[in-house]
């Protein structure tokens, strides 16, 4: 932009282009606006020709997820409960920051109903589909954010993330997606744990970085100590592929200079912790809801959510709690001798797991979480971590590993992140065109 080789115009019309020739195949965007996306490139255009970009962001396209609330655009939680002719005046805090940038909004991008799915299929969407394979899914539920990114629809996306809504979706779609210390990134999204934040997805680190105006010193590995932990102790599952590729990780990083340190359990399962923060905070926004919404609502979502209302919840919200903070601690202790946690991003690489039945209860319950054993960990505890693409399996089906820091070490994993996904560089994505 700034040496007028490529103008924000010219990307935007692009962009759209794209949209419109890919996105009735994928679904990964729920609404479009072009005329607002021309307008505000044609804003950033002419900021560009007089030498005053709002940032380095200024005219780079972004997609917006479905959960996050953006002024004039719905934002509808993929539910046929929420109104889409409301007054959408607001703005989430990382849509004014990025407005503020002069980024160019494209859309919104499909979830699965109130993010209770790490599929991102909905009654009122339908189903998002995996770009490196259309039979595949491409996991939740920021899976909208992270198909828009992987087939190039955009560059940058955002999603949110609770138990691994951002990470899963760029692991089974091969991108780099970052879900940050709690906090770092300011959020107005409600809950008594802290525990969903926003996140970003990307093709590279380098554009995350861009994104949160990071600007990082060379990494020096000798100083870097690392806890390559394979399954955590209690992931029981892991395809023999993501393991094979996260010791490839943790070989490349010992012969680099780094301290790495094999670790075999990091602590006991604590899905039972993050299932009952989820259901508190699904159920207080179920108390909201009107009785003609509660009927709209999906199966899935009503059945899970609505028992909760048979439960003793001031015991089970200070029990959790409780659970929560000893957790914490345990891993600030942990992480007085470790800077990193190497592992997988996800137990299982993308399938046809649920990918075309999204009226299943399958994607509900506790069986579902040993697909994803690697992410709610850090919703917990508030950590940064990151999922980056390092190779795919027989199938062609890209594998992540994830990164994981102490609090407020958000720069430091995505420095290590750039280092892994430059020495693993990833084939391209076969969008179907």
């Amino acid at each position: 932009y700034q040496s007028g080789a490529a103008s924000p115009v010219t990307v935007a019309h692009q962009v759209l282009a794209k949209i419109a020739q890919i996105n009735p195949i994928l679904n990964a965007f729920c609404y479009t606006d072009p005329d607002t996306t021309l307008k505000q490139a044609q804003a950033s255009e002419q900021r560009w020709r007089q030498g005053q970009p709002l940032s380095a962001m200024d005219g780079v396209p972004v997609a917006i997820k479905d959960s996050i609330l953006s002024q004039g655009w719905p934002t509808r939680y993929a539910s046929r409960a929420v109104d889409p002719d409301k007054n959408w005046a607001v703005d989430a805090p990382i849509v004014t920051q990025l407005r503020q940038a002069g980024a160019v909004f494209v859309g919104k991008t499909t979830m699965s109903e109130f993010g209770s799915k790490i599929t991102t299929d909905s009654l009122l969407y339908g189903i998002t589909r995996n770009p490196w394979n259309t039979k595949f899914t491409s996991g939740g539920s920021s899976g909208g954010s992270a198909v828009a990114v992987s087939s190039s629809m955009v560059p940058i996306a955002i999603g949110t993330d609770y138990t691994g809504s951002v990470r899963i979706p760029a692991a089974f779609c091969g991108i780099v997606g970052l879900k940050p210390t709690y906090n770092e990134i300011s959020y107005n999204h409600h809950s008594l744990f802290k525990c969903s934040c926003i996140g970003s997805l990307a093709k590279t680190v380098e554009d995350i970085m861009l994104m949160l105006n990071i600007k990082a010193d060379t990494l020096n590995l000798s100083s870097l100590k690392i806890a390559y932990c394979s399954d955590f102790g209690f992931a029981t599952n892991v395809n023999h592929e993501i393991a094979h590729a996260v010791e490839n990780v943790a070989n490349f990083l010992c012969q680099m200079g780094a301290q790495v340190t094999e670790v075999k359990t990091l602590c006991n399962d604590p899905k039972h912790i993050v299932s009952n923060m989820f259901r508190i905070d699904a159920n207080n926004r179920w108390n909201q809801f009107t009785t003609t919404q509660k009927q709209l609502v999906g199966n899935i979502y009503r059945d899970q959510f609505a028992l909760m209302d048979k439960i003793n919840l001031v015991d089970l919200i200070e029990q959790t709690k409780l659970l929560q903070l000893q957790l914490q601690l345990d891993f600030k202790k942990f992480m007085a001798s470790y800077d990193i946690i190497l592992s997988p991003s996800t137990a299982v690489t993308a399938d046809k797991f649920l990918a075309d039945d999204i009226t299943s209860d399958q994607t509900n319950g506790s069986n579902v979480m040993q697909y994803i054993p690697f992410g709610y960990l850090f919703n917990i505890t508030h950590q940064p971590a990151v999922s980056v693409p390092v190779g795919v399996n027989y199938l062609g089906m890209p594998i992540g590993v994830q990164l994981a820091g102490s609090l407020g070490a958000d720069t430091l994993v995505l420095q290590l992140a750039q280092v892994i996904e430059s020495a693993f560089p990833m084939p391209p994505c076969p969008v179907i065109l």
